[in-house]
């Protein structure tokens, strides 16, 4: 009959959750502008529309943690830690934090659990629980001083108008 057959598929606890000590939800992924990671931000014009590699959480989580945009953060997980920057990001939803996985100047996979999916064999990587607090730290990640040489920036090509 060419239909598809569709098959639900059956869920379970992530490895990770959320506790009193670790109360917020990280999830990775790409973003727009830094989609390939090394590749991309080896791009002026990107590292211009998207100048700092940094977490990104819901306002009102930053305001109940005292954090205002391009402050400077400790997160931690059951797994690991790091320093870095925040941005509120409206889109997210309060007690998520979004984190890219693929830039060497974020190095988020350091939080991410260890678990795999016992279907896919895949890391789980999308739900990892953390806690975000103010550092004393002075950090500064922008994409372009995670390059060893700034002559390497590769232009992007100009298209004319058709």
């Amino acid at each position: 009959n060419r239909r598809a057959r569709l098959v639900p598929a059956s869920s379970w606890k992530p490895g990770s959750i959320t506790s009193p000590e670790f109360p917020l939800i990280m999830t990775t992924g790409r973003t727009l502008e830094h989609l390939t990671g090394p590749m991309s931000t080896r791009s002026t014009v990107l590292n211009a529309l998207d100048p700092i590699a940094c977490i990104r959480m819901n306002a009102d989580d930053m305001k109940l943690l005292n954090l205002n945009d391009n402050d400077p953060v400790l997160v931690r997980s059951r797994e690991g830690s790091i320093e870095t920057l925040v941005k509120a990001d409206p889109a997210l939803a309060k007690g998520l934090v979004f984190a890219p996985y693929c830039l060497s100047a974020l190095p988020s996979n350091k939080l991410t659990s260890p678990a795999m999916d016992p279907s896919s064999r895949t890391a789980e990587m999308k739900f990892s629980a953390i806690s975000v607090e103010r550092s004393s730290n002075p950090v500064k990640f922008t994409y372009s001083s995670a390059l060893a040489d700034e002559s390497n920036h590769v232009p992007l090509p100009t298209y004319s108008p058709c």
